[in-house]
């Protein structure tokens, strides 16, 4: 599927006070953790189903604390179902946001490649003539390198 030609532009000051009010989230939620992958795996989702789980089982804890060890903390359970709930909250604003720049960022990625491709096409004619332009052809040539012998469609 074609993308748009994305022509935009993202001022120095538009892209100081993205990054500062980023920078101003992360101490309110400096109990983040980062997993890795194998921690992922192994982990338990939370998915829309759990939900109701999660919290039918938090009722019945509230209601029937006597059925509890002495070592299950109720309170401590409730905290970490309302924190659950609040971050799915706050996923489902950031995910779209992080997901529209992720594809943005690969359609205009595309974009540039493809532009830059041109670019390379271009000097690898000049240089034939120009060894000034041969050193920039050597370097530019340094995107491909190890990957075989390109033609000018493939490169386009």
């Amino acid at each position: 599927m074609a993308n748009p030609n994305i022509s935009a532009v993202i001022t120095p000051a538009q892209k100081t006070t993205i990054k500062n009010n980023m920078a101003g989230i992360s101490p309110i939620l400096n109990f983040l953790v980062n997993l890795t992958p194998k921690q992922r795996k192994t982990l338990f989702k939370m998915g829309a189903k759990s939900v109701g789980y999660v919290q039918l089982a938090l009722q019945i804890a509230k209601n029937n604390p006597g059925i509890f060890p002495v070592g299950f903390n109720v309170a401590e359970f409730e905290k970490d179902v309302i924190l659950s709930s609040d971050l799915l909250d706050i996923e489902s604003v950031l995910k779209p946001l992080s997901e529209s720049i992720s594809d943005t960022l690969m359609a205009v990625g595309t974009e540039t490649i493809k532009q830059a491709n041109q670019v390379y096409a271009l000097v690898k004619v000049a240089a034939k003539s120009d060894s000034n332009m041969d050193t920039l052809r050597k370097e530019l040539a340094e995107r491909y390198k190890g990957q075989g012998k390109k033609t000018l469609y493939q490169l386009l």
